[in-house]
């Protein structure tokens, strides 16, 4: 049966309406001196449901034809003000890119994903339709719809051309691309999972049309085909994909980033920067503006701001902490800021698997330990959204306040219960556990680590705060072998399934980072990721959080907030979220000098 609600997200409103930034903290002298930059504003209660939106595509029940989804956009109209043409564009990347292959990407590098977005397109994406909102839209594809229960079809526009570069030579992309690419991505991606595992052939029906064909209805498809790393459409000749079991060497992006996008890649020097240029057959008429961009590697939010201040950047487009824009704001009042809830907030997993937290008792008594009030004041400066058991901005979430009673109370701050369930579980004088995190995700990641290794302290957990080098933190998440607690950013929320997903028992251990082993969980997920009706999708999410809750499952501190900064010449540029794709914004924004 098919289902009679919508299943893709076009619209995410992030929080509805907006205010004004708060400054209290820079003092009242500051406030009068400064502009303020917008933002969402945050709720007194936590919403009772994230904000719903127009999705596409829209199945229909069975035996009726599904309607197609929203087409791609068409070619944007000149703004009411005169657009000026040419330049280059300076925006910062966070490090140095040293793996090129975005297929095989998990979670996702920023460092690789802000280049590769510029060069490649996908069949969808995501763009700003307005401050703090994003939308889900197609992008290769024309319309795309359910034909039947395992049966996704792919309509693209015609015409689209690769970058004129030897051995592509700007041909035009078809459907044989985009089969060439998706079994690749399926077969070299293991967060591909949850769709692949049920994949029985990708076909090309005709030129401008491909089909998935699926052993069981899949509703996490449509998400995956638009998922922000992993999903670019390649040319199969760009490079040598016989060297390894994986299909390629991807070591020489000069050879092998050949796409269809708004930009082409014109210059990597290790280190410092990439560089890429328009492209000028872009499908897209008129597009982009800016002549050139320059993705410049600076890791440090303070040398940022530094670069911002002197010029030598333009934008700063997303990661940015709450203090740093306010610091910002203070010192260089002409530069432009914006602030939205952050899509990838802090969250804490527990290892299930050994002592202290393979007893719920232990896990519940962590999660009374959490004062979520205070951790908004103080770690992230009142920038901050209350979290259930899932962050606010999650499908179909369900805030502190929508549990029943019984559950709810393990949202409620309650330190001396917390030590009750700790003598209950057998350590009447408390129990050391190791939390682990990464000091290279930098403000606001570390002070709600440390906020919250605090309020532990004072629940009856002695806690050894312990901070890794990337390479041994990756590590240590890849293989799922850590001590005590491991805090990361949350992933999956705005495909419910692959949030879910992180909860069962048979993922791997780089997404199971909880290492949780609940068969009732199990089945719920079963459940859910099979069946593309919408209510009862709706129902099974609300009974996943309620197990989530009562097994405490996870450790979700409040979701706070994300800022850009840039120069006031640049035009065109609406921050929608952290994680929108850098080419919707790159290839509409143009300087105003």
């Amino acid at each position: 049966m098919l289902a009679n609600g919508p299943r893709w997200r076009g619209k995410v409103s992030l929080l509805v309406g907006a205010a004004i930034l708060l400054l209290a903290a820079c003092g009242p002298a500051a406030q009068e001196a400064t502009p303020t930059p917008t933002r969402p504003a945050a709720p007194t209660a936590a919403p009772t449901s994230a904000p719903r939106a127009t999705a596409a595509p829209t199945a229909a029940p069975a035996g009726t034809a599904a309607p197609t989804a929203t087409p791609a956009p068409k070619p944007t109209a000149a703004p009411s003000v005169t657009v000026k043409t040419g330049g280059t564009l300076r925006v910062y990347n966070r490090d140095n890119v040293l793996a090129w292959d975005f297929h095989k990407q998990i979670t996702g590098s920023r460092h690789l994903r802000n280049v590769h977005h510029s060069i490649f397109s996908g069949v969808a994406g995501e763009a700003a339709s307005a401050p703090c909102v994003k939308e889900k839209i197609l992008d290769l594809g024309e319309s795309w719809k359910w034909v039947d229960d395992t049966t996704f079809e792919v309509k693209l526009i015609p015409g689209v051309k690769f970058h004129n570069k030897a051995p592509v030579n700007g041909r035009e992309l078809t459907a044989e691309d985009v089969v060439w690419s998706w079994k690749r991505i399926f077969a070299v991606n293991p967060r591909m999972e949850k769709v692949s595992a049920f994949s029985k052939d990708i076909v090309a029906v005709d030129k401008y049309t491909v089909r998935f064909l699926q052993t069981q209805p899949t509703p996490a498809l449509p998400d995956m085909l638009g998922i922000q790393t992993t999903s670019s459409v390649v040319a199969k000749e760009a490079g040598d994909f016989s060297k390894d079991k994986d299909w390629g060497d991807w070591a020489i992006p000069e050879n092998t980033y050949i796409g269809s996008g708004p930009f082409m890649l014109k210059e990597v020097v290790s280190g410092v920067k990439v560089v890429t240029v328009k492209h000028p057959d872009y499908f897209k008429k008129g597009l982009p503006y800016v002549d050139q961009l320059e993705f410049i590697t600076v890791p440090d939010q303070s040398t940022r701001l530094a670069s911002l201040i002197a010029g030598k950047l333009d934008l700063w487009f997303a990661e940015t902490a709450v203090a740093t824009a306010l610091t910002a704001q203070k010192v260089a009042p002409n530069l432009a800021v914006q602030g939205c809830p952050m899509w990838e907030p802090l969250v804490v997993f527990m290892n299930e698997d050994e002592k202290p937290f393979n007893d719920v008792r232990v896990r519940r008594a962590a999660l009374m330990a959490m004062d979520q009030e205070s951790m908004i004041k103080t770690a992230f400066l009142g920038q901050a959204n209350p979290s259930g058991i899932a962050p606010p901005l999650s499908p179909w979430y369900l805030g502190p306040k929508d549990f029943p009673p019984e559950l709810g109370k393990y949202l409620t701050y309650n330190p001396a219960e917390s030590k009750k369930l700790l003598a209950e579980a057998g350590y009447p004088s408390g129990v050391k556990v190791t939390l682990n995190y990464f000091p290279g995700y930098g403000s606001p990641y570390n002070e709600g680590t440390e906020a919250l290794g605090s309020m532990l302290e004072k629940a009856g957990f002695t806690v050894d705060l312990k901070g890794w080098e990337r390479g041994v933190y990756n590590n240590m998440k890849a293989d799922g072998k850590y001590q005590g607690l491991f805090a990361t950013k949350t992933s999956g929320i705005e495909n419910p399934l692959e949030y879910f997903l992180q909860f069962r028992s048979t993922v791997p251990v780089a997404q199971n980072t909880g290492h949780t082993k609940d068969p009732e969980m199990d089945k719920l997920v079963d459940a859910f990721s099979s069946t593309l009706d919408e209510n009862k999708m709706e129902a099974l999410a609300k009974q996943l959080q309620y197990r989530m809750l009562e097994q405490a499952h996870v450790l979700q501190p409040p979701g706070h907030f994300d800022y850009s900064i840039a120069q006031p010449y640049v035009k065109g540029f609406v921050k929608g979220g952290r994680d929108q794709n850098s080419r919707f914004w790159a290839e509409k924004v143009w300087l105003d000098k």
